[in-house]
């Protein structure tokens, strides 16, 4: 058993090592097209973005994700099935549901706040002076992207599982999203649904979430460089589950990575349309690997 921990463990260093070299190479080649340049922040210090807008939007989201969702479903579920309804509420299936619920019922709830809500200025600050002009353009600059940063993520999150395996030597738990798909597998449905959304609503209210309005109002407060890390530790702290345990540590330091490009992306273009594109292309790729790992 001891034996075979240390082959594992000579395996994944030396996946470190290899990931390392990919990742700084390709970076390599994007710093030479000039892809690490930032244009200078012409309006530093500026912002229509206030405070309590920040709170309402963090506390709409919430309340939608974890109250408003789940009583919906509950309450659809009370008028099809009657009042007993825990066995229901409590299955991977319901929780699918539920979870689906959330993202569309926070996606709509937070549209609606955007266009309702913000006046014009505000919302341009959220979605970048520039997410009007080359959209197309700007969503594909985000998914090409995705070259450049996956294979960092990967030479991390290699480096970091291996430190946490050598030191913890216990069984790896799975991912909360990679547990709610693997129990959608007998659900076609509600499993393509699942991935649908997890593609093109969830970067949506993530990058406006985190990006949009999170980033855009401690640019004004601490500056651009300290706004993206802030964002990124929240953003990554954001997904922590108790259930992960340690596997928590890999996860986490992948997805502040992860996240500092995403925020780089919104200050390098002035929009937002980057970094849904580069968060969709991660998240579509994240699913081809967990489904057919399972095939």
């Amino acid at each position: 058993m001891e034996h075979s921990f240390d082959v594992l463990l000579e395996q994944r260093v030396l996946g470190c090592l290899i990931a390392v070299l990919v990742a700084a190479f390709i970076s390599w080649l994007a710093w030479r097209k000039k892809f690490y340049q930032m244009p200078a922040c012409s309006h530093a210090g500026i912002s229509f973005l206030g405070w309590r807008d920040l709170l309402r939007a963090f506390g709409l989201f919430l309340s939608l994700e974890l109250f408003v969702a789940p009583l919906l479903y509950t309450l659809w579920v009370s008028i099809q099935y009657g009042i007993n309804t825990a066995p229901l509420t409590n299955d991977s299936v319901a929780k699918g549901w539920i979870n689906l619920t959330s993202i569309a019922v926070a996606g709509c709830g937070l549209g609606f706040f955007f266009f309702k809500f913000l006046d014009p200025r505000q919302q341009r600050e959220v979605y970048g002076e520039n997410a009007g002009k080359d959209r197309g353009y700007n969503i594909a600059f985000g998914l090409f992207s995705w070259v450049i940063v996956y294979p960092w993520m990967i030479a991390i999150g290699q480096i970091i599982g291996t430190l946490v395996q050598y030191i913890h030597q216990g069984e790896q738990v799975d991912q909360v999203a990679v547990r709610l798909l693997k129990d959608l597998m007998n659900q076609p449905m509600l499993l393509w649904l699942t991935m649908l959304a997890i593609v093109t609503i969830v970067p949506l209210i993530e990058e406006l979430m985190f990006r949009g309005f999170l980033q855009t109002w401690l640019k004004s407060h601490v500056g651009r460089i300290q706004a993206i890390v802030c964002t990124s530790i929240v953003f990554s702290l954001f997904h922590y589950s108790e259930s992960q345990g340690v596997g928590n540590i890999e996860l986490l330091i992948s997805l502040f990575v992860l996240s500092c490009y995403l925020g780089f992306l919104k200050e390098r273009q002035n929009s937002l349309w980057p970094s849904i594109g580069l968060h969709a292309a991660f998240n579509f790729v994240s699913l081809v690997l967990i489904i057919f790992a399972e095939i």
